[in-house]
């Protein structure tokens, strides 16, 4: 019974390495145009601001401008965005987060909460 686990668990693992999908990708869909994000400073170097994905497939942000994040996950774009904090000499922490689409806003049009 050991053995027909190990097996499983074996043949799960390797089906999963050799698809090429990992597993953070099925949970954390690519971000989309017109999706709402959430930018959080985790660091409490800025407020909160919500941005919605323009048709360019960017947000804006203060210091920094433009930022292309339509096409990657959450986590690919939390560290996009910290890198060009971290280019332009300002260090920042972030997290971004899908948030529900604003009241009131179009992706040509993006809502920010300062």
């Amino acid at each position: 019974m050991r053995d027909l686990i190990f097996t499983i668990l074996f043949v799960a693992f390797m089906c999963d390495s050799v698809s090429g999908v990992s597993s953070s990708s099925v949970t954390d869909p690519a971000l989309r145009l017109g999706e709402c994000v959430l930018i959080h400073f985790v660091d409490h170097s800025g407020p909160d601001i919500y941005e919605t994905i323009d048709e360019d497939s960017h947000i804006v942000l203060p210091i920094i401008g433009q930022v292309r994040v339509a096409g990657l996950t959450t986590r690919q774009a939390t560290r996009a965005i910290m890198k060009a904090y971290q280019a332009v000499g300002h260090p920042r922490r972030v997290s971004v987060v899908r948030c529900e689409a604003l009241p009131n806003t179009s992706p040509s049009k993006p809502h920010k909460i300062f």
